[in-house]
């Protein structure tokens, strides 16, 4: 079946280099991480003080995922959430996955008529919201036509419930997350990605930087976005590690506490959150931190050079789209591998060329023009 899939991938999805995932979806992935060891801590939410081994994550999402099937959702139904970096967001998000849904994820900041027109755009059948988020939406209540916006309660409506008819098998190339980007005109438009692009762009970055089952993410980047979830979520879950969930850029002051306190081997920052760790007097105490990778913003070889001088940490520098799922170029590990001042190499599951953009022949070694980017991780 699944060699099949490869086969019908269009064009820009193809890719020179050989890649064939051994797992149909994400949830099968988590699965087979699950027989290994179920016991194992999966997440961490230090905030909420709450943890989650990965029989007790799969127990929570499945709660979750059968209120879905008694509500009569379709495979293909769009489910819209709205949170910050919080446990809910992983339980509900990984529950439609798991049965073919698709999820919006929305980011919480927006304004409730920003998040309305991603709502009814995405033609999603209900929005789940934070509690935190109740003054925002409650205030604009009158103005919604539909039921389509539910408050943080799916765990409170939760039955026992039995004999459920799981909705549909789940394919590599179903659509798993529709990701809204600003773009630079007009309203912001979804990227539309599907299992394969999570999966491919996860066992790359996991392959890239040698991560183990010993690897243990921080997530600081927020989840609502493809590198909370890719870069330190599903890239150490494809190797059966964990990941340390925190509220985002708001807890960046406890940065160096959660390091230590977790032992974290990876993180996936931007460049200013290592400007303002430099800012900030606040050491770290362990060496526990292997790198950073870095992307979203231009690395300035000074702020490098001070960070790593500083932390003893190397950052890699990489760039990637919302339609490449994450990155798809990035800096080699170890360190002595890098090339300072580029955006790396391209990841083992696309390929990047510079064409022309006029005459669309490719360009040669230092003619500038158009990077053009396709494989199993493009949207």
């Amino acid at each position: 079946m699944i060699s099949s899939i490869y086969k019908s991938l269009p064009n820009h999805q193809k890719c020179s280099k050989k890649y064939a995932s051994k797992f149909n979806n994400v949830e099968d992935l988590f699965l087979s991480k699950l027989k290994e060891d179920k016991n194992k801590k999966l997440l961490f939410f230090p905030e909420e003080q709450m943890n989650f081994s990965y029989h007790e994550f799969y127990n929570e999402y499945k709660k979750i995922s059968k209120i879905f099937i008694s509500k009569k959702f379709k495979k293909k139904d769009k489910v819209a959430i709205v949170f910050y970096n919080q446990s809910k967001f992983l339980t509900i998000y990984f529950a439609a996955l798991s049965l073919g849904l698709i999820v919006v994820p929305i980011n919480p900041d927006l304004s409730f008529v920003e998040i309305d027109y991603i709502v009814k755009n995405s033609q999603s059948k209900i929005c789940i919201f934070t509690d935190q988020l109740s003054y925002k939406i409650k205030k604009k209540q009158k103005y919604i036509s539909s039921k389509k916006f539910l408050k943080n309660n799916v765990r409170h409506n939760v039955k026992e419930i039995s004999n459920l008819k799981k909705i549909s098998s789940v394919k590599l190339n179903d659509i798993a997350i529709i990701i809204y980007t600003s773009g630079t005109t007009g309203n912001p438009k979804g990227v539309v990605i599907n299992h394969l692009n999570i999966l491919s762009d996860a066992y790359a970055i996991s392959k890239n930087f040698k991560f183990n089952s010993s690897t243990r993410a921080l997530c600081i980047l927020p989840l609502f976005h493809n590198n909370g979830q890719i870069a330190t979520f599903f890239a150490p879950l494809y190797k059966g590690g964990s990941s340390v969930i925190t509220f985002g850029k708001a807890n960046i002051y406890n940065f160096w506490n959660y390091i230590n306190e977790f032992k974290i081997t990876w993180t996936s920052v931007m460049t200013s959150i290592l400007s303002i760790l430099l800012s900030l007097k606040i050491e770290k105490k362990n060496s526990s931190l292997k790198g950073i990778l870095c992307g979203g913003q231009i690395l300035t070889n000074e702020v490098r050079q001070n960070f790593e001088k500083r932390f003893k940490v190397p950052v890699f520098e990489g760039y990637g789209l919302t339609e490449t799922t994450s990155f798809s170029c990035i800096n080699n590990f170890p360190k002595s591998k890098r090339t300072i001042g580029s955006i790396g190499k391209a990841l083992v599951v696309n390929d990047m060329k510079i064409f022309d953009p006029e005459t669309f022949k490719e360009k040669k070694t230092n003619e500038e023009g158009e990077l053009c980017i396709r494989g199993y991780n493009v949207a």
